[in-house]
Formats: structure tokens, C-alpha cells, sequence
């Protein structure tokens, strides 16, 4: 394996974090095929790359806990999505905008263990952008059901399928485990629009905001939905690992040499 296919630079990880709020690529389908590249990443990289974060991660855990660095399959990617600033806004109920990271379920001797994604960089290559734990969305990654627009976000708990985008009709279904707590109570345009601002509000996160202010959407972020908060930093946390297996990896590389 070519560390040049994997390196995870550090603009990438900024990338992944502006994306979550303004998005930037144009809308696509879930259901469309991967870039080759991008399908090439997943069948021939993903596997490694993830035992690779997986083990490492557990080497650094004070938990000790034992994680195997092979068996790991990835499934078909899908692309996701951001929140489109105008529709947060109010200006547009165009819901979602398409990103250059796809993600898949992550499996290990075939059971799902979480979830891998990867960002297809305008030059063409394709380089790991986070591997996590979260079994609930890996889970219907796999299922061959999610035909909508997928959008990540942490706040909400992770991620969320846009059904039908049309206003009258959109639905909106949390893959992750708190992410599905969030969003339960959604129902049309205006409640997605209010529950997305509400989750994004500097307040739900520094805990200055009071109970009797959340109500709706919001209980989903304050009370059960507030595992998105744990989420985000599960994510966050394996990524920077990421970073660090790879420099390491990277240094072995050129101590070999």
C-alpha cells in the first residue's frame, strides 16, 4: 500500500469540519455511482487503512482494549451531503448540497463495526477523511435501502437521510443513533429548517441554554439527542488518529528508505 493514497493532510480535516456548516459541491443522488477512483479507494484501501486507525486507536486507549488491524471490508460509498446555507437561512428550501467526501459501512469478517469515508481531491485522489464507530448508520449504509440525500452532521448526531426533498413532502431519518433521536419528531421543511438551526446554536453547546428554552427539535439536542455531542467528538478523535497513524507510518517509510 502507497502512503501517497492515504496521507490525510491537515486541510483536509479543516475541509471536513467548513463543509459540515456551508457545503460546497453540486447535488447529486445518493444512489449515484462512485467516481472509479473513489469505488477503486474503498475495495483496495479502505480495508487497510482502516485496521490501521482501528488498531492504533486502541493502542492509545486507556480502556487497553484490543482491536484487530485486519479483516475490515468497506461497502458500496455513498455520497454526503451539507446543509445548504440558504436553506438554513430560509432563503431556499433546496435542502441539502453534495460534498466530494463518500462514506460506506465498515465491516469486520462481516459484521458492521462503523462507518469509513473518503474525499476525491480536485486533483483525483482519493485520501481517508475519518473511520468511527458508529454501527447504527454503517448498518443502513449496508442495507441497501439509504436512496436519499445523505448529510453529515455532528451536531445532530451524525448522519441524516433527506427523503423527499420537495417541501410538502420531505422526510428526514437519522442513520446514526442520536441523529435518529434528533430528528424523530421532524416533519416538513420548516421543522428540518428549525431543527438544524436549533442544533447549531452555540448555546445548545456550552450549555448556557436553559431547559425551559428547548423545546421541539431542540429536546432532541439537550436530552437524548445530546450523544450527537459525543458523536462529533468520536469522530473527531479517530480523525486526528488518522493523522497520527499516518505520519507515523509515513516516518517508518522514510527511516526504511
Amino acid at each position: 500500500m502507497r502512503i501517497s493514497r492515504v496521507t490525510l493532510h491537515a486541510a483536509g480535516l479543516a475541509a471536513l469540519v467548513v463543509t459540515a456548516l456551508f457545503g460546497a459541491a453540486a447535488p447529486a443522488s445518493a444512489a449515484e455511482p462512485a467516481p472509479a477512483a473513489v469505488a477503486a479507494w474503498f475495495a483496495e484501501q479502505a480495508p487497510s487503512v482502516a485496521g490501521g486507525v482501528l488498531a492504533a486507536s486502541a493502542v492509545d486507549s486507556e480502556d487497553e482494549v484490543s482491536l484487530p488491524a485486519t479483516g475490515y471490508t468497506a461497502g458500496t460509498p455513498i455520497r454526503l451531503y451539507d446543509w445548504n446555507p440558504a436553506f438554513v437561512s430560509g432563503g431556499s428550501d433546496s435542502v441539502a448540497v453534495g460534498t466530494d467526501v463518500w462514506v460506506a459501512g465498515l465491516l469486520r469478517d462481516g459484521a458492521v463495526v462503523g462507518t469509513i469515508a473518503a474525499t476525491l481531491s480536485a486533483s483525483g485522489t482519493v485520501g481517508v477523511t475519518y473511520v468511527d464507530d458508529d454501527v447504527a448508520a454503517g448498518t443502513a449504509l449496508v442495507s441497501g435501502t439509504v436512496a436519499g440525500q445523505v448529510v453529515q452532521d455532528p451536531q445532530l448526531g451524525g448522519l441524516v437521510e433527506v427523503g423527499s426533498t420537495a417541501a410538502a413532502t420531505l422526510t428526514a431519518e437519522g442513520l446514526s443513533e442520536a441523529s435518529s433521536t434528533a430528528v424523530d419528531a421532524v416533519q416538513g421543511v420548516d421543522d428540518l429548517r428549525s431543527a438544524v438551526t436549533i442544533a447549531h446554536e452555540p448555546a445548545v453547546w456550552d450549555g448556557s441554554l436553559d431547559d425551559e428554552d428547548t423545546d421541539g427539535a431542540a429536546a432532541g439536542q439537550t436530552g437524548e439527542g445530546a450523544g450527537g455531542g459525543l458523536a462529533a467528538g468520536a469522530v473527531l478523535l479517530l480523525a486526528g488518529l488518522v493523522a497520527w497513524w499516518v505520519v507515523r507510518r509515513s516516518s517508518g517509510v522514510r527511516r526504511a528508505a
